[in-house]
């Protein structure tokens, strides 16, 4: 049996550590397959091999997928071909069994290590990588792939170690078709054309250092390079560049420079990719120095709102570089809510304090939402799941972040709210996990030694405190958020609104209803931010006051039908089909085409279903 370091990987890191990678890929837009020849340097570590028999075979496990497709495996060094096998195991999935003659392996220990060579292609069906490829004369579509991100998916890219804790330098060398540009998440080595090669190629090399493979994030197609700052360029196609270029400099740059401001420089130059649709159907995100933004994100918007409030989860991610910092996917939660807690002070500081507020609330209203879905007793709803809940825990279920971002708000509570102290104590933990990954307890143990004397040490002494506490803590905290002026000037509105009666309905009056509207669309098409409205729209949802005539004149009224907003699009949208609002099927409509993200598809869809269960049934579901 194999021994495992964690139920998500079948990695024997009490045998070996591989240290070092060597990966040549080339991509065939033709066929949708990546081949792909790599080295690893694999170094044993001291374990004990008594249970080996001298005439057998030291078993080397490395985590694989079945849509590689393994041609050979040999030591590189003496041309000696290796037997291998794949298999499956329970709640982990395929595994690529690599058997190594004892004798070479204990000569290997005194040494420097054996380099294995793999030779294999990553198939069309890997959910590792999305393909953009034309495959009509008709299309229009520029050919591109980019990696996708989900935890254990670093397998479907190549067989390895796939959990955090296992970190390795790489060196990566793309072979691609002239013309077309490889951005990727590490330092770019250098760029060349391709020798010897029968068309005409270039050849990209990059290297990154001490990362788990899940890291690993690149994107390669026809891409222009705009540079934005002498520390940032954004890649894209020309349109998508064209559009936004002016608007993400102007974005990124005041917000890098806050960010600079609260926790320090970033992880390495940041580089931005502009994703054209539908290449990010798990939405974007941040990883070492690379910022992924789907076109989506992008603002379509006169008020150029939609950016920014989009965009800062990602950047946050991209700048720390410590979403893979602790050694376990069980321990995600504590640089979640790391990235959380930089997240709120990055809005504060640029929106101001009652925006982080209201920040705040939406994203704990969509926690709780997202919390009714979840069965009773899913291990999803832990901090620190079992083997079912790993991977919903770290990236499926990414509104139930937010309980990770009220741990450490609880945190900062405990230590007696001294916040420039607090601040620092992140500061050195963020560049701790740079350069190591660390426990829940080593992330405990050092809160403990920074705060000796804070008054939550009776909770943390011996563990952590029942998840409920902080939940609670946050939530009470929350109660008092209606009484900021942000919240009062949306509440006016959503009263006024509540006590309006269509004249459909008896006693109601056209006069008022056309009263309210003169009175309110300033305030909310001109005046309100990107917050307020969301708030707005969240409340209008959770009311049972309001008349359907009442949502279709506001529609128009306000401009949620033609808003490109992504957030307030998804909420409007969830408004209609609540309302029974078939005559605007379009909007759904538009919304649903105008972004290939599956999370806010899923919101959308599980409302139409409930509704196609109600009395009163869509035309188009019931046909």
């Amino acid at each position: 049996d194999a021994c495992t370091f964690e139920i998500s990987s079948a990695a024997n890191l009490d045998l070996a550590v591989v240290k070092h990678v060597d990966l040549h890929l080339v991509p065939s837009f033709e066929d949708c397959s990546l081949r792909v020849l790599s080295v690893f340097e694999v170094f044993p570590v001291e374990s004990d091999l008594a249970h080996i028999a001298e005439d057998d075979d030291v078993e080397l496990l490395f985590d694989t997928h079945r849509c590689l497709v393994i041609h050979h495996v040999r030591l590189s060094e003496v041309n000696q071909e290796l037997d291998f096998s794949s298999r499956e195991l329970p709640d982990i999935g395929q595994v690529l069994s690599v058997k190594i003659p004892h004798q070479i392996w204990m000569e290997s220990k005194t040494c420097v290590g054996l380099k294995l060579e793999l030779r294999f292609d990553v198939m069309p069906n890997s959910p590792g990588l999305f393909w953009q490829h034309c495959s009509t004369e008709e299309s229009q579509s520029d050919p591109l792939l980019i990696t996708q991100a989900q935890p254990g998916w670093a397998r479907c890219l190549l067989p390895c170690f796939d959990l955090p804790a296992a970190r390795s330098s790489f060196k990566l060398s793309f072979w691609v078709p002239s013309g077309m540009t490889v951005v990727m998440s590490g330092r770019m080595i250098e760029t060349s054309e391709a020798a010897h090669a029968p068309d005409s190629h270039r050849v990209f090399e990059f290297r990154i250092d001490h990362v788990p493979a899940c890291v690993l994030a690149f994107a390669i197609g026809k891409l222009d390079m705009r540079t934005l700052t002498p520390s940032m360029r954004a890649f894209g196609q020309t349109d998508l560049l064209t559009c936004a270029g002016e608007e993400l400099a102007r974005t990124l740059q005041h917000f890098t420079g806050v960010l600079e401001r609260l926790v320090g420089p970033p992880v390495a130059d940041l580089d931005v990719l502009l994703v054209p649709p539908p290449c990010c159907p798990l939405g974007g995100r941040g990883v070492l120095g690379l910022l992924l933004v789907p076109a989506w994100a992008l603002s379509s918007d006169t008020s150029g709102k939609s950016i920014g409030l989009v965009i800062i989860q990602w950047l946050v991610q991209a700048w720390l570089g410590v979403s893979h910092g602790m050694s376990s996917w069980h321990d995600r939660w504590v640089t979640s809510g790391l990235e959380g807690i930089v997240q709120h002070c990055l809005v504060g500081e640029v929106f101001g304090a009652p925006t982080a507020t209201l920040w705040l609330l939406i994203r704990w209203r969509a926690f709780a939402n997202a919390l009714k879905l979840v069965p009773e007793n899913s291990p999803a709803l832990k901090l620190r799941c079992g083997a079912e809940g790993w991977r919903q825990r770290a990236g499926e279920l990414e509104a139930l972040s937010a309980q990770n971002l009220a741990l450490f708000m609880w945190l900062q509570q405990q230590v007696g709210g001294d916040s420039d102290r607090f601040d620092s104590c992140l500061r050195l933990f963020i560049s701790t996990l740079r350069l190591q990954t660390l426990t829940a307890e080593d992330f405990r143990r050092r809160i403990l030694e920074h705060f000796p004397h804070c008054p939550g040490r009776c909770f943390l002494e011996h563990t952590w405190p029942e998840e409920g506490r902080w939940i609670e803590d946050i939530a009470c905290r929350l109660k008092h958020v209606a009484n900021i002026e942000d919240c009062l000037a949306v509440k006016k509105i959503l009263r006024a609104w509540e006590n309006v009666t269509p004249c459909e309905t008896v006693g109601g009056s056209e006069a008022s209803m056309s009263k309210v509207i003169i009175r309110t669309s300033v305030h909310v098409k001109v005046r309100w931010s990107v917050h307020q409205i969301l708030y707005f729209l969240d409340e209008l949802y959770e009311t049972q006051a309001i008349y359907r005539e009442s949502i279709l004149r506001m529609g128009d009224a306000y401009g949620f039908n033609l808003t490109k907003n992504l957030e307030i699009l998804l909420r409007w949208a969830l408004l209609l089909v609540k309302h029974n609002c078939q005559d605007h099927i379009d909007v759904i409509t538009k919304f649903l085409l105008s972004h290939d993200d599956m999370r806010y598809h899923a919101l959308l869809f599980r409302a139409l279903a409930d509704k196609g269960r109600s009395e009163t049934r869509w035309k188009f579901v019931t046909q």
